[in-house]
């Protein structure tokens, strides 16, 4: 069964960390939810890139404010081109064009090239290689980063795909059941759950939302789940430390071990963790998409800054992250 490509709003912000990853030792120890805005500076100065929209194209500034760059859309052959599902990995930039073909540019030249013949649905970019969905037949492949030795890896339709170590995990189509396989495409594994509505993964966990919105996490070795709450909107895990949403926009941080569970800011949307730090954004007037503030949080509910960035008049609910390798 062939789809129809999927549907983007052009107006749609990404951010992708490019700077090396370093660790800031934040921990749950002395967890407080601390929901003032603090004046805490960052020890490290983390350049992102993010994208407003095809007449804008996309940008790079740092996380104080500081170093704002057009570094496509301007003057070259990106102007007035869209630009979806950024991803900034070792020095490049690889993004869909309008017709959903994968391309790559340096993040200093403005030269692209295209390095898929086909469309694609969703792609991730690990070392050398890209893994993605075709939008033909919607099975998982591989390539390398300069579109050669193309490989199909499963000849089933799935939908989500994430990398993690040596395993490239995903979800079936039918039944939304969970797997993972090899990166060279061996050993094929089901792990033991149905319905995941979306999942994120690192090293020996799997945090997943079902179709009934129950979230769970799930020890990949043992293949036991264990329910962290009954509604959920979002998650995202690094190490023992995992985030989630609840059915009251609460931003939890727990831990895997310890069990710590605790509220670290309210009225929180796609909060995703980056360089040890949790980034979220909230609505600056309820139920209007139109304004909303970006926030970086410590995991103890410290340091909560709110993230400089160019006003745009409208965005998608959609904080895609990509942190380097």
């Amino acid at each position: 069964m062939k789809r129809k490509l999927i549907t983007v709003v052009s107006i749609v912000l990404f951010l992708a960390l490019l700077s090396a990853c370093g660790n800031n030792n934040n921990s749950l120890s002395g967890s407080t939810a601390d929901n003032a805005t603090t004046t805490q500076e960052h020890k490290e100065v983390e350049t992102l890139f993010y994208h407003l929209s095809s007449s804008k194209g996309v940008l790079k500034i740092n996380s104080d404010g500081t170093g704002k760059e057009r570094v496509l859309g301007i003057d070259n052959e990106f102007a007035g081109k869209e630009y979806y599902r950024i991803s900034v990995k070792n020095g490049w930039i690889y993004y869909y064009d309008e017709n959903y073909n994968i391309c790559r540019t340096k993040t200093n030249e403005t030269q692209s090239v295209k390095i898929s013949n086909d469309p694609v649905y969703d792609y991730k970019v690990k070392g050398n290689w890209i893994y993605f969905i075709g939008n033909d037949d919607w099975h998982l492949y591989k390539m390398k980063t300069d579109g050669s030795e193309k490989k199909k890896l499963h000849d089933k339709e799935i939908r989500q795909i994430e990398i993690d170590g040596n395993y490239v995990y995903f979800t079936e189509e039918e039944d939304m059941k969970l797997y993972r396989v090899s990166t060279d495409g061996n050993n094929p594994e089901y792990l033991n759950v149905s319905y995941v509505h979306f999942f994120e993964v690192d090293g020996n966990h799997v945090i997943y939302q079902s179709t009934y919105e129950h979230l769970y996490i799930m020890d990949v070795n043992t293949l036991k789940s264990k329910k962290i709450c009954d509604t959920s909107n979002n998650c995202d895990i690094k190490g023992q430390i995992y985030i989630y949403e609840d059915g009251e926009d609460n931003l939890h941080v727990a831990d895997i071990y310890s069990n710590n569970d605790t509220i670290i800011a309210s009225e929180a949307s796609q909060a995703r963790i980056m360089n040890d730090k949790i980034y979220y954004f909230t609505l600056k007037e309820k139920d209007n998409p139109q304004e909303l503030i970006y926030y970086t949080i410590n995991y103890d509910g410290s340091g909560k800054m709110q993230f400089p960035l160019v006003p745009v008049d409208t965005i998608d609910f959609g904080l895609y992250v990509n942190i380097c390798d």
